[in-house]
């Protein structure tokens, strides 16, 4: 077994999600720093299981449905794969000036679609 180590938001998303609250990994799952390690470690080993984000899922590893849902884009937009979680960029009033463009940026079409999405992220509708 792989997992995220402490302090995760996948970790927590996984507990919050899946296992329940005041339940964790197994202690001997192997704890990685990142997600590109925690796929490497997934794809190097016959029988290991990992999880991690949508957007690092490619040919090395295979994403396991969820009650007969595969999780792809489409389910995560529809609510039907069951994990899934929103990210938010928050601010402390009103975003101006370089921030108010930074956001701009990150929800117009150009930022989701030659980044979010082409980096395997599912973007915003």
């Amino acid at each position: 077994m792989q997992t995220r180590e402490t302090g995760s938001g996948t970790l927590t998303t996984l507990i919050d999600l899946l296992l329940g609250s005041g339940k964790t990994v197994v202690d001997t799952a192997t704890p990685h720093s990142s997600s590109a390690l925690m796929k490497n470690a997934v794809a190097a080993s016959k029988n290991a299981i990992g999880f991690d984000s949508i957007g690092f899922v490619d040919s090395t590893v295979k994403a396991l449905s969820l009650d007969g849902k595969k999780a792809t884009s489409a389910t995560v937009i529809n609510k039907t794969y069951g994990m899934s979680r929103q990210l938010y960029v928050c601010t402390r009033g009103k975003a101006t000036g370089i921030n108010a463009m930074f956001i701009d940026y990150l929800r117009s079409m150009d930022c989701q679609n030659s980044i979010v999405e082409k980096e395997g992220y599912v973007k915003l509708s």
